[in-house]
């Protein structure tokens, strides 16, 4: 019999690990509520007429939340009638992760931060509870998302349970703000188990991420609370007001300032990262629909003219419309994450009546949300795609940007693509594995490179319930949801390294390398020892380091030496750590036999490794010879902190070979340097496990780190040609063909040559080495071809990475719940984003556009045709431009030509033949 998680309070004092209560799943006879001994649809009426008298029956409460709501009818469709295409929205564990807690005299609720299964096989058993020594049990960011997840839940279901977490919440974010209106983000226990706020790098007082989302749910919570406990309501108007004005304080005397990223001009009034000013304008613009306010107004166009600034690219060219992360001095780096970009854009264009932001937008989600959608999602791009872990927060942001747009344009496909996006929760994912679990509420943290990730903490819920929430909110995105894939012509990507790998590399013979055996551990500490309780903060280098590696070198592990260094004993541990200014060697003889190192090798290092707050890591592989003289011959730098993450596996990290192991190299030497910044000597380490060394059988690859895709590049050799051989799958027809690779300062380039006087070129020669993604041109593959040929046309070696081919109308075909085949068109001929049912298509038109700038005019010219390339002679042609509108007629060649004004604020043109529409984007 499977069980039911059910919400239950506990005190807040006491151990971290607190399970989750699970109940008996319900019987068949709970669902007959008429007591026929059937259970039908006579027993949902017999529901709904209670709903609709307000005629309360324990008997119908089936969610158990002391109330009668449509919720209720979901429930009993999901199980009781067992409808296939019934989502219910269950938030018991949602419920469960957030506590009451009394704080001087207030209720308010904390929401817990992470929680792993008792039972990874049999997640009926229930979850407990897990902190984090760094964070702390709690943290404002999640309780503000939590805070809105309820506040979307409400708008659907309108119950009380809702409600009055809305408010339970809102007094934690209050109390959460200091005087100024910046806020602290994390809490933690003392002692005595009473919550105090953290000081800390994720927790100083700040607007941050942390102040922008709980200036969000005072924003979602007011809209709600002002019908419902206007008494309420001040209060947190009061809050809103002071954040507004702490925001606009931050960066009204930085607007008109720019500072230089990328080579570009980039304004320096965005908060710090756009991904901030994001969530800031969800925040202000919905403050301004329910409280216009001149300040409000003000910080909407400030951040709006900002966050405009960081969108690159167009339907051809990369980055594809989307708007880049300006955290760093790069704007080719692009996270999942936090991505509600163009949500903040369409709003912030609604909100200000600026069609030019809501052109961006759209722009933006039919270029590149929809190309990650249909050929690939990414967890990042840098610029080449991390495509792992793929987490909740990523595809909500999907969600959140599409239903936005839907709202803001009335254009039912982004209805449609915000429910083709939430199909990642019922299971269409790299795993097929269901990642909101009905039965239980469960959202399951990640889809790794090699497993689900079955815990399941605070973000990964709120996120999961606030997005589903705003799917179920329309049918167009529901029927999506349910939707069935039947097929997909996408992007083809092809790794060149793969394509040079004829042999695998080769494990070396090395003892101990995993580093995780207690048994071969010298220097030690188990894991509750209170100098690495990372919430002692008084614990001091002499505290944590043995004495034995103490500033001096020492053996750690069996075959290891270094200083500063310990192995750390304890379930869950059991890895070597290095701390500020320490390292750590292993010696492998270079013995000229086979399954050791050999002289002539190049070798490449992995390992899995962990890093921490304001934490680096050097790695490295020198030659010595005998009298201890060195060569570099593979490294990899600047490894940094990245949040919550193991580094292993498929993104195990990699060094880059350098050099051939000389002929009077006598041993090896695999090295790791750390050095860390972090103020507290205990929080500041690296967590090393998994070092292996390998014979590396290919001499043209290289480990590049992340602006490479995959981590790894060819450096292919001077005026080589390479047959290039097409994955099977690709099928004849027209592609744009991009190619990533890194410039040279040196004179280099390549060739593609594909067949048919297809030639394309690209000249990596610029000014500074970078990796770029470019597109080279449209090249037609013909049926039955099979390769293509790389040459690199000059006298230096050129660094390719990756070519792409994209099918110039990439694509996939869906089939709704009631039969109907709908196809989704990302066009990159018109610049649009089709949606369209299937059998129609044939009644669409491309139209294919481009333009010239004279002064203050827009040449247009453009060519109308039928989907298989006849043109269509005499053809009305609709140009929009802002409100006004021209008209043309096509040629007998399918050709038109208009000019129109133009004006540097101009977004696109919006060109439409018959029923079909193209743009063109400035």
């Amino acid at each position: 019999m499977k069980k039911w998680l059910r919400l239950t309070l506990v005190s807040l004092a006491g151990s971290l690990i607190i399970p989750a209560v699970a109940t008996a799943a319900p019987n068949e006879s709970d669902f007959d509520l008429d007591g026929n001994g059937n259970v039908n649809v006579a027993d949902m009426n017999k529901l709904k007429n209670a709903i609709k008298k307000d005629d309360y029956h324990a008997a119908y409460d089936l969610d158990q939340d002391q109330e009668l709501t449509e919720k209720d009818v979901s429930y009993f469709k999901k199980f009781g009638l067992e409808v296939e295409n019934e989502f219910y929205l269950n938030l018991n564990h949602l419920n469960w992760l957030n506590q009451e807690v009394t704080v001087d005299g207030t209720d308010m609720m904390i929401t817990r931060l992470y929680a792993e299964p008792d039972n990874p096989d049999d997640i009926s058993e229930g979850y407990h509870y897990v902190g984090d020594p760094q964070e702390g049990i709690a943290a404002l960011d999640d309780v503000g998302r939590a805070v809105t997840a309820y506040a979307e839940h409400y708008n659907l279901y309108k119950d009380e349970y809702s409600l009055n977490q809305i408010k339970s919440g809102l007094e934690f974010v209050m109390w959460m703000q200091e005087d100024d209106g910046e806020f602290r983000n994390f809490v933690a226990e003392d002692e005595n188990g009473e919550l105090f706020k953290r000081d800390s790098h994720s927790s100083a007082k700040a607007i941050s991420y942390w102040g922008t989302r709980a200036y969000t749910a005072l924003s979602y919570g007011y809209e709600i609370l002002i019908e419902e406990d206007p008494e309420f309501a001040e209060r947190v108007k009061e809050r809103m007001d002071l954040t507004s004005q702490r925001i606009h304080e931050k960066i009204a005397p930085l607007y008109g300032t720019y500072e230089t990223k990328s080579g570009v001009e980039y304004p320096s009034w965005d908060l710090g990262d756009n991904w901030v000013s994001t969530i800031a304008l969800d925040a202000f613009t919905k403050h301004y629909g329910v409280a216009p306010d001149e300040t409000v107004k003000e910080n909407i166009r400030m951040l709006g003219e900002a966050l405009y600034a960081s969108q690159f690219g167009d339907f051809i060219d990369y980055p594809y419309g989307g708007f880049m992360s300006t955290y760093s001095d790069r704007l080719d780096v692009w996270n999942e994450w936090g991505s509600q970009q163009v949500a903040a854009m369409a709003s912030a264009g609604a909100a200000l009546d600026n069609e030019n932001w809501i052109a961006a937008a759209e722009l933006a989600a039919d270029s590149f949300l929809s190309d990650m959608l249909i050929s690939g999602r990414a967890f990042s791009k840098q610029p080449n795609d991390i495509l792992y872990p793929q987490i909740n927060y990523g595809t909500a942001s999907y969600v959140d940007n599409y239903i936005k747009l839907y709202e803001v344009t009335g254009k039912e496909k982004y209805a449609f693509m915000a429910g083709v996006a939430g199909q990642w929760w019922l299971g269409n994912n790299d795993k097929n594995h269901v990642m909101f679990n009905q039965e239980y509420g469960i959202a399951f943290d990640a889809i790794d490179s090699d497993k689900v990730n079955q815990n399941s903490g605070a973000e990964s819920n709120v996120e999961a319930v606030r997005a589903l929430a705003r799917i179920l909110k329309y049918e167009t995105s529901k029927t999506a949801l349910f939707s069935t894939e039947l097929e997909r012509d996408s992007a083809t990507k092809i790794e060149i390294e793969e394509q040079y790998m004829e042999k695998p590399d080769e494990l070396y013979d090395m003892t101990n390398g995993s580093l995780s055996d207690r048994g071969q551990a010298i220097v030690t500490k188990p894991s509750d020892d209170p100098a690495l309780d990372e919430n002692n903060e008084d614990a001091s280098k002499e505290d944590v380091i043995p004495e034995a590696s103490l500033d001096q070198e020492e053996e750690i592990y069996k075959g290891w030496f270094g200083q500063n260094t310990l192995f750390v004993e304890g379930d869950g541990y059991n890895n070597i750590r290095l701390y500020d200014d320490s390292y750590l060697y292993h010696d492998i003889p270079v013995e000229n036999e086979e399954g050791s190192p050999n002289v002539g090798d190049y070798v490449n290092l992995a390992f899995a490794t962990r890093l921490e707050f304001d934490t680096s890591l050097n790695a490295k592989v020198l030659a010595l010879d005998e009298n201890g003289e060195s060569t570099l011959i593979a490294q990899v730098e600047g490894i940094n902190y990245h949040y919550r993450h193991w580094y292993s596996g498929d993104s195990a990290i990699k060094t880059t070979p350098i050099a051939p192991i000389p002929e009077d190299a006598e041993k090896v030497r695999i090295m790791f340097e750390v050095e860390s910044d972090n103020e507290w000597f205990n929080k500041g380490y690296v967590a090393l496990a998994d070092v292996e060394l390998f014979k590396a059988n290919t001499p043209e690859l290289r480990a590049g780190g992340t602006d490479f895709s995959k981590g790894l590049y060819i450096e292919m050799p001077a005026g080589q040609d390479k047959e290039i051989v097409l994955p099977d799958s690709i099928n004849a027809g027209d592609y744009r063909v991009y190619a990533s690779a890194r410039t040279s300062i040196d004179p280099a380039g390549i060739n593609m040559d594909f067949g048919n006087n297809q030639v394309l070129s690209l000249d990596l020669k610029a000014d500074e080495e970078s990796v770029q993604i470019t597109e080279l041109g449209t090249i037609e593959i013909s049926e039955g071809q099979d390769s293509f040929i790389l040459t690199n046309t000059e006298d230096n070696p050129a660094d390719v990475d990756q070519i792409t081919l994209y099918p110039v109308h990439s694509n996939v075909v869906y089939e709704t719940p009631k039969g109907k085949e709908v196809t989704i068109i990302r066009d990159s001929i018109s610049s649009n984003l089709v949606m369209e049912e299937t059998k129609k298509l044939k009644q669409r038109s491309i139209i294919q556009a481009d333009y010239q700038i004279i002064e203050n005019e827009v040449l247009l010219k453009g060519i109308v045709t039928h989907q298989d390339g006849e043109v269509i002679p005499n053809q009305q042609v609709t140009i929009r431009s802002d409100d006004d509108i021209y008209q043309v007629k096509t040629d007998k060649e399918g050709s038109f030509e208009k000019s129109v004004p133009y004006n540097e604020q101009l977004k696109r043109l919006e060109i439409k033949s018959g029923k079909s529409i193209g743009y063109v984007y400035f």
